[in-house]
């Protein structure tokens, strides 16, 4: 098992620490961000001062956070501005994600986002709506040539609100360079604070391998609480750390930009052994085929286990993130000379404030640290850069290249069929193992009527019991679903119709939520008398509303809501609708 530590820090400025200062603070002077960007081409999107309260790249579920969070003080319904000249190049509605999204290409090369709108102005939601009507569908994603929708800065585009996958209303707003599609972070562009506040660091993590047998990050860990102050920390409680063979390190921490301000994510972060920089990652832009990497570069157990979010200055073999500007072999430093080092982490934001641990390291054997063990042989080794498959007489598992990020000891069990499924149960590996694509899951039923073959489908078992769709469907015997979770997988049936509840009907409205026991909803439409209308739906709260329009006409009109679900299952409402 790889021994690791998590250590608390405290700031101490006399002995070796003091000796110390003088070469990290020109370190510190040195970590700049880039300035290459214009800073007074884009105005503010908001009529009321800026305040951030979501920074770029936070570590968010299976991905980075692609933009900044503008706090709208709670309100819905404030001007959203365009930022620049330019013209609506994309639309996008979706009953999740960015909910109701404006895309601006400017002059100058780059393109502005807008997400989690209340409404558009009156020119894009009639546009909107026509493509609504013409497709027939409430999500659409829409491409506007350059002359159909330009705007001007400072125009209002539309209005702040809470749509998509919000959970409180905010602007969502990012800047992306136009011809790459890459997300920048807008802090680059001149939207900075005065800010004059380092980040913190929560806590510093130490991985050492002497006596894994394999690169398996899933191993013991001892935690204590972390007390931070100033900008620099040094050990609490040990004046040295000892470690022996490869080890690595690992940093949680966090920044605000404001006295009173949200914990953000940091800008930047740097590893120095004996002052030499072995690791450096730098979040100013990324690409959205990269976001789901983040897996990769952060303690995905711990962050699985605990919440906590801790970034390894350690590249896996699989992780392609092009945030790593400088790394020295994969980020791991051999500690098997016997010798004093000096390790040097920093943490910066975008403003330059730059906060530093400084740990001295001794290289030395001890029973704490044994020498590596040679694994032993195991059938189940899986190669992070090859196509895995593993088959039993229950269970087909194909894991495409590009899956893991680091070889496994694939591990898997079977636990018998109970009467709520109509298979055994497949333990695959470790959910603590993240996955960057999705692998094919095949799993053979037993007593399956051949009549419920269409409501077949996986269910995901977790480690609480829960259970959750995974999707698929039946086909020569097995069902087959694709998922990128490693975890316990199933048969099952979903029999039961969607649920639709009415609401109320007002003068302008008719309002219902609609529900799923299991495979979830895979269709809704509206009709008045048997021709489709707009139902906007809200799924997180499960929403769904028909505004009235001038599809209903006066005296009686027949509406009638259906709902079905991903296995067929369908329930169907009917009201007559007496428009005066």
């Amino acid at each position: 098992m790889n021994k690791i530590k998590i250590i608390t820090l405290k700031l101490k400025t006399a002995g070796l620490l003091a000796g110390l200062l003088f070469l990290g603070l020109q370190a510190v002077q040195a970590q700049t961000p880039n300035t290459t960007y214009p800073k007074d081409y884009f105005g503010s999107p908001l009529n009321i001062p800026l305040t951030a309260t979501s920074s770029f790249a936070e570590i968010r579920p299976s991905h980075w956070h692609s933009g900044l969070d503008f706090s709208v003080q709670r309100t819905e319904g404030l001007p959203v501005k365009a930022v620049a000249d330019g013209y609506v190049s994309r639309l996008k509605v979706q009953a999740g994600g960015f909910g109701n999204a404006v895309y601006i290409n400017h002059p100058n090369g780059y393109t502005s986002v807008y997400a989690h709108l209340q409404k558009y102005n009156q020119a894009i939601a009639s546009y909107v709506n026509k493509q609504q009507y013409a497709q027939e569908s409430f999500e659409v994603d829409l491409f506007p040539s350059a002359s159909v929708l330009p705007v001007k800065k400072g125009d209002i585009i539309g209005y702040s609100g809470n749509t998509g996958n919000s959970f409180g209303a905010h602007l969502h707003f990012e800047i992306r360079n136009t011809a790459t599609e890459k997300i920048i972070n807008p802090l680059l562009f001149g939207y900075n604070p005065n800010d004059k506040y380092p980040p913190a660091i929560d806590l510093v993590k130490v991985y050492n391998y002497a006596s894994a047998a394999n690169n398996d990050l899933a191993n013991s860990k001892i935690y204590t609480q972390v007390a931070s102050s100033s900008t620099l920390y040094k050990l609490k409680g040990v004046d040295t750390l000892k470690t022996w063979g490869r080890t690595a390190f690992g940093v949680q921490a966090s920044d605000v930009m404001y006295a009173t301000g949200d914990k953000n994510g940091w800008y930047s972060v740097r590893l120095y052994i004996d002052d030499k920089l072995y690791c450096e990652q730098v979040l100013e832009t990324f690409a959205f085929a990269e976001t789901r990497y983040m897996n990769a570069c952060i303690d995905y157990k711990d962050y699985y286990n605990s919440g906590r979010k801790i970034l390894r200055f350690q590249q896996l073999p699989g992780n392609k993130m092009s945030n790593f500007k400088t790394l020295i072999g994969d980020g791991t430093f051999d500690f098997s000379d016997e010798k004093f080092h000096t390790v040097r982490m920093e943490v910066a934001d975008v403003s330059g404030n730059t906060t530093q641990c400084i740990i001295p390291v001794l290289s030395q054997k001890s029973k704490e640290f044994p020498e590596k063990q040679t694994p032993g042989i195991d059938a189940h080794l899986f190669a992070w850069n090859k196509e895995n498959t593993f088959k039993t007489d229950n269970l087909q598992l194909s894991i495409p290249v590009g899956c893991l990020y680091d070889n496994i000891d694939f591990e898997y069990l079977e636990i018998p069929k109970t009467k709520e499924v109509y298979s055994v149960y497949c333990k695959l590996h470790d959910p603590t193992v993240p996955l960057h694509q999705k692998m094919t899951v095949s799993i053979k039923p037993e007593g399956l009527p051949e009549k419920l073959y269409s409501k077949a489908l996986l269910v995901r078992i977790d480690r609480d019991g829960k259970r959750s769709a995974a999707g698929g469907s039946y086909k020569n015997g097995w069902v087959t679903a694709e998922t990128n979770l490693f975890d316990t997988y199933a048969v099952a049936i979903d029999t039961i119709k969607p649920k639709i509840t009415f609401v109320e009907q007002t003068a302008n409205a008719i309002r219902f939520t609609i529900s799923d026991n299991l495979s979830g909803i895979a269709t809704y439409r509206g009709t008045i008398d048997d021709k489709w209308v707009l139902m906007e739906y809200d799924a997180k709260n499960r929403a769904l509303v028909y505004r009235f329009d001038n599809r209903l006409k006066t005296g009686k009109n027949a509406f009638k809501l259906v709902v079905t679900d991903a296995k067929g299952n369908q329930t169907v409402y009917t009201k007559e609708i007496v428009k005066k």
